[in-house]
C-alpha cells in the first residue's frame, strides 16, 4: 500500500491539475504505479530472485491517509527463506516505513523497512523475543527522528539548571535536586508515552492523526513560552505526564498497521 501524498512526486497522478487526486486519476495510472512497486521492491526466496507482476490496484485508507494497495504476484524458487528489500521513497522521506505482514509455513512475521533497516530475511521461526527485538528497534528510529518529542522534551529539561528567583531565572546551586528534577520529568513523559502508546495499540482508544498532531505542535509551543516564564517552571511536571499522553498517540498512530 502506497500513500497517495508520496506517490503523487513520483508518480504524476494530479492529471487535470486541481490539486485534488480522484480515485479515476490513480486507476489511469496504474501501470506507472505498478512498475514502480516492481522497480523499488526486491523479492528473493532461497538463493534466487523472485519475478514480480503487477496483477491489480485497489483505493484504502488508514489513519485518516490515501493509499494505492498494489497486488503483486511473485513468481519464485520453490525452496529456501524469504526475503524482501524496499528503495521506496527512502532517499526523500527519511522517516517512511513500509510494513510488513508475511505469513509462511513457519509463522507469521510483522516487521518494518525504514532507511535503519531497508531489507526482512525470514527467521527460521516466528518468536516472541523477535517480535520484541523488531518493535524496540523501530522505537529508537521513532525517536532518533522524532524531532517534535525531542525539541518538547528539551524545552522543558532546559530550566531544570535554573531556579526562579523573584519572577528571574538564576543558577541552581543543588546539583542534587537537578538531577532530580531531570529523572522526574523524563519518567513523567515516559510513563505517559508509554500509557496512550498501549491503549491505542489495544485499540482500547482511538483518536484521528491531525488533531494530535497540532496537539503535539501545540505542546511545543507552550514548552518553549514556560521558559520565558520562570514563575510558573512549576508547571513543567504536570505538563510533561499530560502532553506526554498526546505524544504517545502520535507514536501509536506511526506504529498503527504493524499489528
Amino acid at each position: 500500500e502506497l500513500p497517495l501524498a508520496e506517490l503523487r512526486w513520483t508518480v504524476d497522478l494530479d492529471a487535470d491539475g486541481d490539486g485534488a487526486i480522484a480515485g479515476e486519476e490513480v486507476a489511469a495510472r496504474r501501470t506507472a504505479i505498478g512498475a514502480l512497486a516492481v522497480e523499488s521492491l526486491g523479492v528473493t526466496r532461497g538463493q534466487g530472485a523472485c519475478t514480480l507482476t503487477p496483477s491489480g490496484l485497489t483505493a484504502s485508507r488508514h489513519a485518516d491517509a490515501d493509499y494505492a494497495a498494489v497486488e503483486l504476484r511473485a513468481t519464485c524458487p520453490d525452496d529456501g527463506p524469504l526475503r524482501i528489500d524496499n528503495r521506496m521513497f527512502f532517499g526523500d522521506h527519511p522517516t517512511h516505513q513500509l510494513l510488513l505482514d508475511v505469513t509462511t509455513e513457519a509463522g507469521r512475521f510483522t516487521s518494518a523497512l525504514s532507511p535503519l533497516a531497508m531489507s526482512w530475511s525470514q527467521p527460521r521461526t516466528a518468536s516472541w523475543l523477535g517480535t520484541l527485538g523488531e518493535f524496540l528497534r523501530h522505537g529508537i528510529w521513532h525517536i532518533w527522528i522524532g524531532y517534535d518529542h525531542i525539541a518538547f522534551l528539551t524545552l522543558l529539561l532546559l530550566p531544570s539548571v535554573l531556579r526562579n528567583d523573584s519572577g528571574r531565572w538564576q543558577v541552581a546551586s543543588n546539583p542534587r535536586a537537578v538531577l532530580r528534577e531531570l529523572v522526574l520529568i523524563v519518567t513523567a513523559f515516559t510513563l505517559a508515552h508509554s500509557v496512550t502508546l498501549g491503549l491505542a495499540a489495544t485499540g482500547t482508544v482511538s483518536l484521528p492523526t491531525r488533531p494530535i498532531e497540532i496537539a503535539i505542535a501545540l505542546s511545543i509551543v507552550i514548552a518553549g513560552l514556560l521558559n520565558l516564564a520562570p514563575r510558573i517552571s512549576r508547571l513543567r511536571l504536570p505538563l510533561a505526564f499530560a502532553f506526554g499522553l498526546v505524544h504517545g498517540f502520535g507514536f501509536a498512530n506511526a506504529l498503527a498497521e504493524l499489528g
